[in-house]
């Protein structure tokens, strides 16, 4: 909204990166190290090696308590970005913040499906998320027999 465009608007994942690393500076080493792609870290390596970060306050023109918001948000390893509840209440919101009426989940979020690398792992994720949807649990029809495996086999008799 400050630039009154978007900031990462990219339709390819090379050039989003790119653009990431244009505007938040080549990844700390650590942070490299972090990456599952190790053609992204090639990448990076050999065409943005060194990229700076640029200057926040320059780039986006904002406050002093929006540039330091943006500051930590926008960092390439998510590990070092506020939390959505730390951003809530940094001094930029303070208008808005109101803690009584701001829920905080019980439960971080289950980011397991990025794990998934097989056919028969999405089938089983996807049929226990539905189950669990529906609140039966394990499946109760028993039209299905074997789903353990994820793959919902239907009984012949």
């Amino acid at each position: 909204m400050l630039l009154s465009r978007p900031v990462f608007k990219e339709d390819d994942h090379v050039e989003l990166l790119r653009r990431q690393i244009l505007i938040c500076g080549t990844p700390d080493q650590h942070t490299l190290d972090s990456f599952e792609s190790k053609q992204a870290v090639t990448f990076i390596q050999e065409r943005l090696n060194n990229q700076p970060r640029e200057n926040f306050q320059q780039y986006f023109m904002g406050s002093p308590p929006c540039i330091d918001l943006l500051e930590r948000l926008l960092q390439m390893n998510p590990n070092d970005r506020l939390t959505a509840e730390v951003a809530l209440s940094h001094p930029y919101f303070s208008q808005l913040h109101d803690p009584k009426d701001e829920k905080s989940a019980a439960l971080l979020f289950d980011d397991s499906f990025e794990n998934i690398r097989t056919t028969a792992e999405l089938k089983s994720s996807i049929f226990n998320e539905v189950q669990d949807v529906a609140g039966n649990g394990p499946c109760s029809n028993p039209l299905f027999a074997d789903h353990s495996n994820g793959a919902a086999v239907m009984e012949t008799s």
